[in-house]
C-alpha cells in the first residue's frame, strides 16, 4: 500500500493505492460551480461534489467497484453519467448519459437544459446594421495587402428586456490573398508558413480595425518566427 499526490492550479489530488489494480483518488479544486455527479466507466467510479465554492471528486478502482461498473453499465461499453448542474445560467440535468458520445436517438430525459433568463425574457436575437464598406490596402513591413473591410453595428437583445441590449461596432475585415506568418510549429501540419485570412474585431473606424489586424499578424511574427520582416518573393527567372 502507498499514496501520492499531485498539486494543481487551484487544488490538488491525493491517491492510496493498494493491491496492483485498486485505487482511492479524491480530488480538491477552488472555483465557482454548483454540481452533484455520479460518473461510471469500465475503470472507476466517481462521485462529485461541487456546492458552490469548491469541487471535491471521490474515485474509487478496485474489484466490487468494476463489478458494479459492469453492472450498471449493462450491455453498453461506454461510461455513464448522472448529474445535476447550474452554469452558465442554466439548468443541466444527465440521466445516465453515455460520457463521450451523444446521439439524437438518445431519449430527450437523458440530456435536459433549461434557461430561466430565456424563458422568463425570450432567447437573445441578434441583428447586425452594415455602417459602410471599403476596398483597401492592409500595410505590412514587406508589402500592402489588399483586403475588404465592412464596418458593422450588432445588437443583442431580448424580446421582453429591451432596454437591456448590447450594442458593439465591430469591423470584419477580409483578405483573400492571406498576410503570411510562421506556423505554430506545435503539430507536422502547421510546422510550415501560415497565413492570415481575415479578422472580425471591435473597432469604431476602420483604420481601427486594420490596425488591430496589423497587430495580430505582427505578433505571431514575433511569437513563432522570431521577427516581424517577411522574406520577400524572389522574382522568377
Amino acid at each position: 500500500m502507498f499514496t501520492h499526490w499531485h498539486k494543481e492550479d487551484r487544488g490538488f489530488r491525493w491517491w492510496l493505492h493498494w493491491g496492483s489494480h485498486s485505487s482511492f483518488c479524491i480530488e480538491l479544486a477552488l472555483g465557482w460551480r454548483f454540481s452533484f455527479s455520479l460518473d461510471v466507466d469500465d475503470e472507476d467510479i466517481t462521485i462529485g461534489i461541487c456546492p458552490a465554492i469548491f469541487s471535491l471528486y471521490l474515485s474509487i478502482q478496485c474489484g466490487w467497484s468494476r463489478r458494479l461498473s459492469d453492472f450498471l453499465r449493462g450491455k453498453s461499453y461506454e461510461g455513464r453519467t448522472a448529474s445535476f448542474k447550474i452554469h452558465d445560467w442554466a439548468i443541466w440535468l444527465e440521466l445516465w448519459a453515455k460520457q463521450m458520445s451523444w446521439s439524437r436517438s438518445d431519449p430527450w430525459w437523458m440530456h435536459w437544459t433549461w434557461h430561466p433568463v430565456d424563458t422568463f425574457f425570450g432567447r437573445t436575437k441578434h441583428s447586425e446594421l452594415e455602417i459602410s464598406s471599403i476596398d483597401t490596402m492592409i500595410p505590412m513591413p514587406e508589402k500592402p495587402y489588399p483586403a475588404r473591410v465592412v464596418m458593422k453595428r450588432e445588437t443583442w437583445k431580448r424580446p421582453r428586456l429591451p432596454w437591456a441590449s448590447h450594442r458593439v461596432t465591430r469591423a470584419h475585415i477580409d483578405c483573400k490573398e492571406g498576410i503570411p506568418h510562421p506556423g505554430k510549429g506545435e503539430s507536422e501540419y502547421d510546422c510550415g508558413d501560415d497565413a492570415t485570412y481575415g479578422l472580425t474585431c471591435p473597432a469604431e473606424t476602420v483604420e481601427e480595425g486594420i490596425a488591430k489586424l496589423v497587430q495580430s499578424v505582427l505578433r505571431s511574427r514575433r511569437r513563432y518566427g522570431g521577427s516581424v520582416n517577411w522574406k520577400q518573393e524572389q522574382p522568377s527567372a
